[in-house]
């Protein structure tokens, strides 16, 4: 047996392996990237099983039934592990739901509200962008995190500072909501003001109680 091949495809299939347990393990928002890392390991792997037909050729003092087998493993086993893997990731990106919303208050002001995968995450920070002006109109950070779900916009929690202080000029367009989190760097959606009102939680354009909020799953 020709060592420099499993040399090469040992390491391609256990990378394999490895981008599709983290596929599955990794939320929605890094699902694309990994769909992209699967699809260029899954593209090697397949590539070198194509190739690999010389050196089966000088494995022809080896017995058919290994021979068979080596050829089962690089032209078959390999790119359909590649094919479910893809699928998969696939699977979960369609599963994968937006943790991020925004509703009103009592008093008309704009809320924006978060759901973590994990009860203990801790916020850091939050930012808050106009698509009509491309600037941000609000901006706090906190050193130390909170376990607070729900900013409203202009007011200052305790434990956190004021970047930009509130400047929003309209209440029509689309804003973007950006929290930093102890899971992810950023954990973003993006809001239509005039969809926001009160009793409800505007998610990616749709109107959810807040008790189907909770209730999401925002695991990947």
């Amino acid at each position: 047996m020709d060592v420099s091949y499993w040399l090469v495809a040992a390491p391609s299939f256990a990378i394999l392996v490895a981008l599709t347990l983290g596929g599955i393990r990794n939320n929605v928002r890094y699902a694309a990237v990994t769909s992209g890392m699967l699809a260029a390991a899954a593209s090697l792997v397949i590539g070198e099983a194509r190739g690999a037909q010389p050196m089966l050729e000088s494995l022809r003092n080896v017995g058919w039934p290994q021979r068979r087998t080596i050829h089962m493993l690089t032209r078959r086993l390999l790119p359909l592990l590649a094919t479910v893997a893809i699928l998969i990731v696939a699977s979960a990106c369609e599963t994968n739901k937006t943790s991020v919303g925004m509703t009103r208050n009592d008093h008309g002001g704009l809320v924006a509200v978060i759901k973590p995968c994990h009860a203990d995450a801790a916020i850091f920070g939050l930012s808050v962008k106009s698509f009509a002006s491309q600037s941000i109109v609000w901006q706090i950070t906190s050193e130390t995190g909170s376990h607070q779900r729900s900013f409203t916009l202009g007011s200052v929690p305790s434990g956190f500072k004021e970047i930009v202080p509130y400047s929003l000029q309209s209440l029509k367009g689309e804003l973007q909501v950006d929290f930093h989190t102890s899971e992810l760097p950023h954990d973003t959606a993006n809001v239509d003001i005039s969809q926001v009102q009160k009793g409800t939680i505007v998610v990616n354009g749709k109107q959810l109680s807040m008790d189907a909020f909770n209730a999401r799953n925002t695991c990947g």
